[in-house]
């Protein structure tokens, strides 16, 4: 397995080198308008078609060493930052339950703006169904300041 992992941290590591550049926009208000609106009312994709890499090929957290989560943890990020996605989760999550979560956002619809910094919200704000568990959950302590 392990000689696998390895091949897929090469894989994940050559899509950075296929970032899609972005698009100028125009200085012409009318212009920039009708650019925005275009890519406000794009079609959602899958971070699978954005990075050309398929969820199926990562292995089942199960079958996987606490050190070789960790690492595709760590590469799976910095790709999505070589991409301006960044994964919203509490900082103090284990790497094995932060590996699932990731990959399971791979087949997910979301809607990429290239060149934009985007946000990959990994929680819905709902403490009973919160994927972190209770224990890292940190959604719960929001929905107590916002009740106030």
């Amino acid at each position: 397995m392990q000689r696998y992992i390895e091949q897929l941290v090469e894989d994940i590591r050559a899509r950075k080198n296929y970032v899609p550049k972005e698009e100028p926009f125009s200085e012409v208000y009318e212009e920039f308008e009708v650019q925005m609106m275009t890519l406000e009312d794009g079609p959602d994709t899958q971070l699978s078609k954005v990075f050309k890499l398929d969820k199926e090929a990562f292995p089942p957290a199960d079958k996987l060493t606490n050190e070789q989560i960790e690492t595709l943890v760590n590469e799976i990020l910095s790709l999505w930052a070589a991409y301006n996605i960044e994964a919203m989760y509490p900082e103090n999550v284990p790497p094995r339950i932060l590996y699932p979560l990731l990959v399971e956002q791979l087949d997910k619809p979301f809607q990429y703006w290239t060149g934009w910094q985007m946000t990959m919200e990994l929680c819905d704000y709902e403490p009973d169904r919160c994927p972190f568990g209770t224990e890292y959950c940190t959604c719960k302590d929001l929905i107590d300041e916002w009740e106030e």
